[in-house]
């Protein structure tokens, strides 16, 4: 079985339903009802694409925010033998298919962090200490189904409890955010995991080391798709304009790469270690490196303070970003969502 977070994963879904009946979607419920899924309803409704005897089919599902939730928590508790299949790339990339994907919105209106992000170690519950009636989607304020703190992968990643979250792995871990550094909780899962990114999937390489984890001979891999989704091309991350918003991303994504390359990675070279799976540590590695260097080359990193500013040779500094939303009144947001309306 499997579980998989977004990046690539309606081609991995498509090509994976070759070894087990499933829809190459999104479904997200908890153990209960996603095992009745797998074992009574989807057999008799997907198994037309199997190429694998029916008595020898595996079960699996998709859904991308249950690593940033306490929902996978809870699949670890109740199917300890479930191999968590988790796909990442450059957090700037990410957010941007993500944003085009989307009806629309200012990712300036999605910097505010979820106020209750403090997370109960045997629950994995979010505890809102000042307000208990806020709630969060993920990693974000409830109103929003994505948001930039939703691109900080490596946090969700730390809280499985592949490593061993010393004091100096936790200042690669978001230590400025509530839910961070000291903050950040470890679950101790013992599930085996099967860590990629993104730009691995082109390789052979990829789907016999996938297959060797799920323990099958070999998964057919001829289906490249991408979700479907309202995009609008016209959308850019890349534009000036949104500089600024970068510039408070990129932090994270250098963090992250230091993280999976000096922690994480290490484990899974590690040959005592088979509960961390890395396909072609190598090339891993090359990819998480560039999550260090701004995707749109516009942003520089200083080594001083680790910020990232407007590179020199294309102007003297970012544009100042906009109040955040948050922060706007009602007339200002309202006057807000029509200017990108008419922008957009």
């Amino acid at each position: 079985p499997f579980v998989t977070r977004k990046c690539g994963t309606t081609t991995l879904m498509d090509n994976l339903g070759h070894l087990a009946p499933m829809p190459v979607r999104d479904v997200c419920t908890g153990p209960a009802k996603t095992l009745q899924y797998a074992y009574r309803d989807w057999p008799s409704l997907y198994s037309s694409n199997l190429t694998i005897p029916s008595d020898t089919m595996l079960r699996g599902s998709k859904c991308p925010r249950n690593i940033n939730t306490n929902l996978i928590l809870h699949f670890a508790t109740s199917f300890q033998k479930t191999k968590f299949i988790v796909g990442i790339r450059h957090p700037v990339l990410w957010f941007n298919s993500f944003w085009r994907m989307m009806t629309g919105g200012d990712p300036y209106n999605m910097m505010e962090p979820c106020r209750c992000l403090w997370m109960d170690g045997k629950t994995g519950k979010r505890i809102c200490r000042n307000n208990e009636e806020y709630q969060c989607f993920a990693e974000c304020p409830e109103d929003q189904f994505f948001c930039l703190h939703r691109s900080r992968m490596h946090l969700p990643l730390a809280r499985l409890g592949k490593t061993p979250l010393t004091e100096e792995e936790r200042s690669w871990l978001a230590p400025q955010d509530r839910d961070g550094g000291h903050n950040l909780q470890s679950w101790n899962i013992s599930n085996p995991i099967f860590l990629y990114d993104m730009t691995q999937m082109k390789e052979d390489s990829y789907w016999e080391q996938l297959a060797d984890f799920l323990q099958v001979s070999h998964i057919p891999n001829t289906r490249y798709r991408g979700s479907k989704g309202k995009e609008q091309s016209h959308k850019d991350l890349c534009d000036p304009y949104y500089d600024a918003f970068r510039s408070v991303m990129m932090p994270y994504a250098y963090e992250m790469s230091v993280w999976l390359q000096t922690y994480l990675v290490p484990v899974a070279r590690d040959p005592q270690r088979r509960d961390v799976i890395i396909p072609n540590i190598d090339q891993f590695v090359q990819a998480v490196e560039t999550y260090k260097h701004d995707p749109c080359d516009r942003l520089i990193r200083l080594e001083s303070n680790g910020g990232y500013i407007l590179d020199p040779k294309l102007g003297e500094s970012i544009l100042p970003p906009p109040k955040p939303y948050f922060m706007l009144s009602r007339s200002e947001r309202k006057a807000r969502i029509m200017r990108k309306g008419r922008t957009t």
